[in-house]
């Protein structure tokens, strides 16, 4: 049987789902691996260095992909060779770009997601246009020549360094300094980070959200050609949907700016909303009901996107994004991956879409249910991003102690190693509630050693946590 469900047969609709994975392999999955080694290299080399490494890697895998034969030589070069440079590009970027804005920096990263929604809209007809006029062959070697742009994007990225990227690295140096080469392995990688309970909160969430993200990209144009919709009909509502998420990511980038709305509570919003419009796509009947669905599809998946990576750097703080992006590549593609299958699979055991919609929105709205958790994280860190946030809007007690500061001491003449061995206590020093201190050793001149403590004011509460 086919046609009415857009040429597929009825039986065959996971390996649709299953032939997604490629494209989600080659976008979103180069982070299976390949996103926390450019998460590293960015770290190490810079993300002007990685970005034109990645462009390079991207014009090679399409290159090669026009002189393909057969799947697996597609496999190997979109997916190894085009996947890793995609991977490079997009994590120092993003990482790049959140380091270069702070008061506006949702909006900065809101314009640059409407790029990918704007490409969306765009190049599905210039791509086919290409296919017409230059076989597919021809189409893959024009994009090879395209992908090269990737590297003057990366000359334009200018090298910028934080105040609390030295404050990371140095205490990384202090507490790594005479560290075996496995666990100097381990510290360039920032393993440490899968410890961070407020990070795996949220990667947890955003796995969940991926699982079931996807779908309607998958399979709407195929529902709505079972319900009777021409392919030209169809074809509007995915660009509407489109559309909508441009305007969504500029919009909530501006939105989140303001300040007004508490950053988690904005993308447990919008979250939900999306989980309950993709429930609610089955039930959609006329041209009308398509059409309104999925504008608020498009808004509000779309305006999920800049606060999400706004929000991770709040959680993390600036200094370690790129490594927080790298692994989050890394855990959330596994619903990326999974989600497309399983949605074909329902479909070809219930013969409609109904069941693989409303099983995507509600994994999405359990992933959206994890996030409360977040609030707890908020009320008991110590980062700097949090800090000064909660000062910026003013609902830090003026006669509190500050959540989290340094004392400095100087140690005169003792060595680097006796300030790594310094205790300190609740006393004069620090102020009230101090529940942990770090310790690091700053040298300001040769015969001076400098020991600061960094101190958190830890309630109760929080001590579980």
């Amino acid at each position: 049987m086919a046609g009415g469900d857009g040429g597929v047969p009825a039986s065959s609709r996971w390996r649709l789902g299953l032939a997604h994975c490629p494209g989600r392999f080659r976008s979103g999955v180069p982070g299976v691996w390949r996103g926390p080694i450019a998460s590293t290299l960015s770290n190490q080399f810079g993300s002007r260095s990685v970005v034109i490494v990645g462009g390079i890697s991207a014009c090679i895998g399409f290159l090669c992909a026009s002189f393909a034969h057969c799947l697996l030589h597609l496999y190997l070069s979109l997916g190894l060779l085009t996947g890793f440079g995609w991977a490079m590009v997009f994590s120092p970027s993003i990482s790049t770009l959140s380091k270069y804005f702070d008061k506006r920096r949702s909006l900065a990263l809101g314009i640059a997601f409407s790029g990918v929604g704007m490409s969306s809209f765009a190049f599905s007809p210039l791509f086919q246009m290409l296919v017409e006029t230059y076989t597919w062959r021809g189409a893959l070697m024009i994009l090879a020549g395209l992908e090269l742009n990737l590297c003057v994007c990366g000359a334009l990225l200018r090298p910028i360094r934080l105040r609390e990227d030295d404050l990371f690295q140095t205490e990384n140096a202090a507490k790594h300094r005479s560290l075996t080469t496995l666990k100097k392995l381990h510290a360039l990688l920032d393993l440490d980070l899968l410890k961070h309970r407020g990070f795996m909160v949220f990667t947890l969430s955003f796995t969940f959200i991926n699982t079931g993200f996807f779908i309607p990209y998958v399979h709407l144009l195929a529902h709505l050609q079972m319900l009777g919709f021409s392919s030209l009909s169809g074809a509007f509502v995915i660009s509407a949907v489109a559309v909508a998420d441009i305007v969504a990511r500029l919009f909530s980038g501006w939105l989140a700016d303001l300040r007004r709305i508490p950053m988690v509570h904005l993308f447990f919003f919008l979250t939900f909303t999306t989980g309950i419009i993709i429930v609610i796509i089955p039930f959609g009947q006329t041209y009308t009901d398509m059409i309104v669905i999925g504008i608020v599809y498009g808004f509000a998946s779309g305006a999920m996107a800049p606060i999400g990576v706004s929000l991770l750097s709040k959680i993390v703080g600036i200094a370690r994004i790129t490594s927080a992006i790298g692994f989050l590549m890394l855990l959330e593609s596994v619903g990326s991956l999974l989600g497309p299958p399983i949605s074909g699979f329902l479909k070809d055991y219930t013969g409609d879409y109904t069941m693989s919609f409303i099983a995507s929105g509600l994994v999405i709205i359990l992933g959206c249910l994890v996030l409360p958790m977040l609030e707890i994280f908020f009320s008991c860190s110590t980062s700097m991003d949090v800090a000064m946030d909660k000062q910026h809007q003013g609902t830090e007690n003026e006669d509190e102690s500050p959540v989290s500061g340094e004392v400095k001491q100087p140690l005169g003449r003792l060595s680097a190693e006796r300030c790594d061995q310094h205790e300190v206590t609740n006393g004069a020093d620090l102020p009230p509630g101090v529940m942990s201190s770090q310790v690091i050793c700053e040298t300001p001149s040769p015969a001076t050693h400098v020991c600061v403590v960094r101190y958190e004011r830890v309630t109760q509460a929080c001590r579980a946590w």
